[in-house]
């Protein structure tokens, strides 16, 4: 009777799954872009109902434990590919793990397990297809989906300190079969410097908005 959660950021900076979190009013045409973005990339995702119904998560399993930044950028470059499939405001999509690496006192945010019995029988916080309606076996379901191989990923996205994994220019885009690496839009961002730094992040993709929240965040005891 009670709800499991898992912090999805291991001390080593790796995890074993990616979830994106679309929550609130309109849930259900933003996860339909993006899973069409995750068909459209061969990437295998499975869609949960949250259990409080207003809501669904995508989540992408790993066969091996992937490091955590190259697994965050995968799951912005689905979000940027979903903007082309009608995916609103995709700078409210929350992404699990919610840090590229551990510090010494922090591991990110946790989040609630699917399959929570009592929410599932309202059929929420269950796996459900195309329609948004539940698979009627859902641990089979959860078994069928294929895992995602952690040698897809994009090299060229800097790992945690010691991460001994080349880094380079590389040609993979975190997407399997894919031959280019996505851009930011020609003409750059407006930065505005006061007591605090402003940027305009109109025309800056998922990727760099990560980059830069990351190159923002202060770890403090």
């Amino acid at each position: 009777r009670r709800t499991i959660g898992i912090y999805p950021l291991l001390p080593d900076g790796t995890c074993w799954f990616i979830a994106t979190e679309l929550a609130g009013a309109g849930w259900r045409p933003r996860a339909a872009a993006l899973l069409a973005a995750c068909r459209e990339a061969r990437v295998d995702v499975a869609i949960e109902k949250v259990s409080t119904g207003a809501g669904a998560r995508a989540w992408i399993f790993f066969d091996k434990p992937a490091v955590a930044s190259r697994a965050r950028a995968l799951a912005f470059r689905l979000i940027d590919a979903a903007r082309r499939h009608g995916l609103s405001d995709p700078d409210s999509v929350r992404v699990y793990p919610d840090l590229d690496a551990p510090s010494d006192v922090e591991l990110g945010s946790a989040i609630a397990l699917p399959l929570d019995r009592d929410p599932v029988s309202e059929e929420q916080s269950s796996f459900v297809d195309d329609r948004f309606q539940p698979f009627p076996d859902q641990w089979s379901i959860l078994g069928s989906f294929r895992r995602f191989s952690i040698d897809e990923l994009d090299p060229s996205t800097p790992g945690p300190p010691g991460d001994a994994t080349p880094s380079g220019p590389g040609t993979g885009s975190g997407f399997p079969g894919s031959g280019h690496r996505p851009t930011s839009p020609a003409g750059g961002a407006r930065i505005q410097r006061s007591n605090v730094l402003l940027i305009d992040a109109t025309n800056i993709t998922g990727i760099t908005r990560a980059e830069l929240s990351r190159l923002a965040t202060i770890f403090t005891p």
